[in-house]
């Protein structure tokens, strides 16, 4: 990797971390302690932020099909993103009634919309084929490292896990605007087309993704016997972090020989032991399997989704991700809710489709094309 594909690697990495920080540790939290609103009371807010997110998304992408910017202009507008996060984050924190939260979700999830499909279409276009898999997986590791190492700090504090991620989306964005002023080389953009096989990608990354998010209720439901939670120590925290970065790191080495779709489909597998691994014994499931089996299956897959668009196509930035991330992970997370209303037997249930998608992705035969 030259020092262009760190960067955007690094870029991609901050984007994400902020998502997962910000939106799906520590807001609900901070919600809950702050302004007294509950899960479903939080819900028409959550939904607005998505409903904004997706619709930015596919704007955003067709606007970058039509314009085609260059690359340190679109380094300057990640830039801005990246800072308008933090800002918007920040007036999040500042309301002190659910209505007045409304309106700085719904710029969330525009800002945010915009700024993935940016940043995951320049790490395609501007990444040697070569070298995608591999900045692919260190992007993801940089992304729950961060996560982890932030939640470490603040535990069971969700108005400073927030405001944390905030604090680091303006010093990321800043470093990226004054980069901008800097001479940056001349950068070539690849053609992004789409090749067959797009429908079977889009469909295991969104099988995936719901998956692993109801999976990841359910188990918050159980307790912290099988699941990180606000009483977790430090140590696990940090440990999960660095699971999550070498399970990227093996990711990226995966994805020249098993391709987007096929390495989705592994991750798959992995969240379906991982949660046969609980329901076989949910009281006594060892929390250092779960932990390894989870960071795995994360790792693997964030990797597919961060580097499937050099085959979906440029265009298909914006609707896959208004898909596959805001609409699938909600629904992942409603799944899990009622799932959590039977902890073993919703278990099973995970445990049986993960398994199931795995393996039917992977083996499901396609052309040397589809396969990458």
């Amino acid at each position: 990797m030259n020092r262009r594909e760190w960067s955007v690697a690094a870029l991609l990495g901050a984007a994400f971390s902020f998502y997962v920080v910000f939106d799906q540790y520590g807001l609900l939290g901070w919600a809950q302690s702050a302004l007294g609103v509950d899960v479903w009371g939080m819900a028409p807010l959550l939904g607005c932020l998505v409903v904004c997110g997706a619709l930015s998304a596919v704007a955003a992408s067709r606007a970058i099909v039509a314009l085609r910017p260059g690359f340190a202009a679109q380094i300057k507008l990640i830039a801005t993103a990246q800072l308008a996060e933090g800002i918007v984050g920040l007036l999040c924190l500042a309301a002190d009634s659910r209505a007045e939260l409304l309106w700085p979700l719904a710029a969330l999830g525009v800002v945010q919309g915009v700024h993935i499909v940016l940043i995951l279409g320049l790490l395609n276009s501007a990444t040697r084929p070569a070298r995608l898999g591999w900045s692919a997986g260190v992007a993801a590791g940089i992304a729950y490292l961060l996560a982890n190492l932030l939640t470490a700090v603040f535990p069971d504090d969700p108005r400073g896990l927030c405001l944390a991620a905030c604090v680091l989306s303006l010093v990321v964005g800043l470093l990226a605007a004054l980069a901008v002023e800097q001479s940056l080389p001349q950068v070539e953009l690849r053609e992004l087309n789409r090749e067959p096989g797009g429908r079977s990608l889009i469909a295991v990354l969104l099988l995936v993704v719901v998956l692993d998010s109801a999976l990841w209720q359910v188990l918050t439901s159980l307790g912290g016997g099988v699941a990180l939670g606000p009483q977790s120590p430090r140590e696990l925290w940090l440990l999960n972090g660095l699971l999550h970065l070498a399970a990227a790191i093996v990711g990226g080495l995966l994805w020249p020989l098993l391709g987007s779709r096929r390495l989705a489909a592994l991750g798959g597998l992995l969240i379906g032991l991982s949660a046969a691994l609980v329901a076989w014994s949910p009281d006594n499931a060892p929390l250092w399997g779960v932990l390894l089996l989870q960071s795995a299956s994360v790792g693997i897959y964030s990797v597919a989704l961060y580097a499937a668009w050099s085959e979906l196509g440029l265009r298909a930035v914006g609707p896959g991700i208004a898909l596959v991330g805001f609409v699938g992970s909600p629904l992942g997370v409603g799944l899990g809710m009622l799932l959590g209303r039977f902890p073993r037997l919703g278990l099973w249930l995970l445990a049986l489709c993960a398994i199931c998608v795995g393996l039917g992705f992977l083996i499901r035969p396609t052309s040397r094309s589809t396969d990458r």
